[in-house]
């Protein structure tokens, strides 16, 4: 019963030390194997985070914190390009055991569960506020999908044949794709309401 009141009462500071631990992780893993999709992710979740804070810190969202908001979403999308590219064409000098995958799902159950909790929170309150948080929540689990996705190819990487080629292009586009797509619905709404 203490537990739950303590989550309840720090779950942003929870949520915040969760993301940092995960963001240090792919930072170490990217850094001690020289991994592009690591590093490319370390900096994922550092624009990620920025937007997060300017969000938390914001009562009022100015025309131009909107617009530097929707900047960082579009080049935190434009980085995770290359890296997709990378991993569609398998073209990586690591392989992972089982359990950092098991890690990343576990992060990945975390970040699927908690924006499910905060769009269901948040939806019905329909401000700018509220549907910033619900799409960083959004963008936070489809990339915490893909590096699943990628994860597990690595762990399965001698049992990579056409098919998971062809599943690995399809999946990681639309992922992209949708990325790019909630971000510009947003920037599209905001510049309508603005």
């Amino acid at each position: 019963m203490k537990l739950i009141k303590f989550v309840k009462k720090h779950k942003f500071l929870i949520s915040i030390v969760i993301n940092l631990l995960f963001i240090i992780y792919t930072y170490i893993v990217g850094f001690i194997y020289n991994d592009i999709w690591c590093t490319s992710l370390f900096y994922y979740y550092i624009l990620l985070m920025i937007v997060k804070m300017i969000l938390i810190r914001s009562v009022n969202l100015s025309k131009l914190k909107l617009l530097l908001i929707n900047i960082i979403l579009l080049l935190s999308n434009l980085m995770m390009i290359y890296p997709v590219i990378i991993m569609i064409k398998q073209d990586r000098i690591i392989n992972y055991s089982l359990i950092p995958a098991i890690g990343v799902a576990a992060y990945t159950f975390y970040n699927l569960v908690i924006t499910i909790i905060t769009y269901i929170k948040l939806y019905k309150k329909s401000n700018i506020l509220s549907r910033h948080i619900i799409i960083i929540g959004l963008l936070q689990t489809i990339m915490s999908i893909l590096t699943l996705q990628n994860t597990l190819i690595m762990v399965n990487s001698n049992s990579f044949d056409q098919g998971l080629y062809y599943l690995t292009i399809c999946s990681s586009s639309i992922g992209v794709l949708f990325c790019f797509y909630i971000v510009l619905v947003n920037y599209l709404k905001c510049k309508k309401e603005y």
